[in-house]
């Protein structure tokens, strides 16, 4: 990749942290374009010339996702749930695959199975938008 196409790779990818749900796909589905143009994809660029023997002395063991994910956070009970999923789902803008997701969140916490993962989801969605 020349430098200037990796210029403009770079000013794409800064609106990846866009507000906007639609910019920030937006964006990374231009920056995955821009990767075809050039014959790459993302491997390439974020490997780099890295080998795999570069990694060969790295064994993290293995991983135990439910201990990763811990206990609920504060704030993560019911009511807070529901209070955060309303105040997200009232904002202008919001893309509607967000929207239509928040909408699946607030059916499983009424049924009672919305799970931690998912309620640090929501918690870390209204921190991101300010909500």
């Amino acid at each position: 990749m020349d430098q200037d196409s990796r210029a403009k790779l770079i000013a794409t990818l800064r609106w990846l942290g866009a507000a906007e749900d639609a910019d920030a796909l937006e964006a990374a589905r231009a920056a995955t374009a821009q990767l075809a143009a050039a014959g790459l994809d993302w491997e390439d660029v974020i490997a780099g010339a890295a080998s795999g023997s570069a990694f060969d002395d790295y064994d993290h063991g293995p991983i135990d996702f439910e201990a990763e994910d811990g206990e609920p956070r504060a704030g993560a009970d019911d009511e807070t749930i529901a209070s955060t999923i309303r105040q997200l789902q009232s904002r202008p803008g919001l893309a509607e695959e967000t929207r239509a997701e928040l909408a699946d969140f607030a059916g499983l916490l009424a049924q009672g199975s919305l799970d931690a993962q998912d309620r640090a989801y929501v918690l870390a969605l209204a921190r991101r938008l300010g909500a």
